[in-house]
């Protein structure tokens, strides 16, 4: 097997050694047989985020087979960066998250078994923290397909026509699933590539959807252009959202504002059509058990944590940076 890890990065070099200890960890522990990749792809930071991402593959450089980084001159927007990473991966198993993201200890090459789109729950944390909440609705109520892709196919479908339902730091998907020039699919698009993607993968016809029930990536969820840090990219975002809602979540705007769009999509698919696979498939038992190990995980995920915060800032005090 051959993995190829991605790296999208603009301004983050407070948090991508982060990313990259916990890929070191994975690697140390669970990357025997395999041979890695490494693709930094950065969208014209003007901090030290490159500076850092060399220094430490300098230091850790037999852990990758080759590594390649892409740099531009002038910053182009989250889906030109994505766009720039995905052609550069030559495997076909591989995952691109965004540099102030990083991975959880759980065994990411275990989950590639030939499924076509893999769907898992994230770890979301602020401030290193892992906040005390569980899966997004969406996540919840796709338990209950369990294997059944066809069916869930569907459902993804008619989600997406209301809400986005899926973290995108949480989803997978091999080379092989895209079918067509990664640029037909984004191209028209500057600041939002996750929900055009899936509802690219969920129209292809019948593809095998993998739900994995660990969280594989923990999800920063206090930074980024949705925190209207900058108001010109926070509007351009807002404005693309619009878009989206107008040409992918074509019925969100039929539904009354008092109704929550997951709310309405489990009533209709799962409390209707579902109601006698909830039954028989003991969904109810299955989920507080699910829960019960994602508590679990909210404690692991914390002293995990601390323990990639702690490698990072050793490196930091090693090539002399400060914050």
């Amino acid at each position: 097997m051959e993995f190829t890890f991605c790296t999208l990065t603009y301004n983050q070099e407070r948090f991508v050694a982060m990313q990259l200890e916990s890929i070191k960890y994975l690697i140390n522990r669970y990357g025997t047989g395999i041979k890695f990749h490494y693709i930094l792809s950065d969208d014209c930071s003007s901090d030290n985020t490159v500076f850092i991402v060399k220094k430490w593959i300098s230091k850790n450089n037999t852990l990758f087979s080759d590594v390649k980084i892409i740099e531009t001159e002038v910053n182009q927007g989250i889906v030109a960066n994505f766009i720039r990473a995905y052609n550069a991966i030559e495997t076909n198993e591989f995952k691109i998250l965004a540099g102030d993201d990083l991975y959880t200890y759980n065994n990411l090459f275990s989950v590639f078994d030939g499924s076509d789109f893999y769907i898992s729950p994230t770890l979301r944390f602020i401030d290193n923290d892992v906040t005390q909440h569980f899966y997004n609705d969406f996540f919840k109520y796709i338990l209950a397909f369990e294997s059944k892709s066809n069916e869930l196919q569907r459902f993804i479908n008619r989600q997406y026509k209301c809400s986005t339902g899926i973290d995108a730091a949480g989803m997978f998907f091999p080379q092989k699933t895209i079918r067509k020039d990664i640029s037909c699919i984004l191209g028209n698009y500057k600041w939002i590539d996750d929900t055009p993607l899936i509802s690219y993968i969920m129209s292809l016809p019948n593809i095998k959807i993998s739900i994995l029930t660990k969280p594989y990536v923990f999800y920063r969820v206090s930074d980024g252009i949705t925190r209207k840090k900058d108001l010109k990219l926070y509007n351009e975002y807002c404005e693309e959202r619009k878009r989206v809602n107008n040409t992918i979540h074509i019925h969100r705007k039929n539904l009354p504002n008092i109704i929550n769009p997951y709310q309405y999509i489990r009533f209709m698919d799962i409390v209707l059509s579902q109601l006698k696979g909830l039954i028989y498939n003991n969904y109810y038992a299955r989920e507080k058990r699910i829960k019960n190990d994602y508590k679990r995980d909210i404690k692991r995920g914390n002293v995990f944590l601390k323990y990639i915060t702690n490698e990072s800032n050793k490196f930091y005090s090693e090539v002399g940076i400060e914050f």
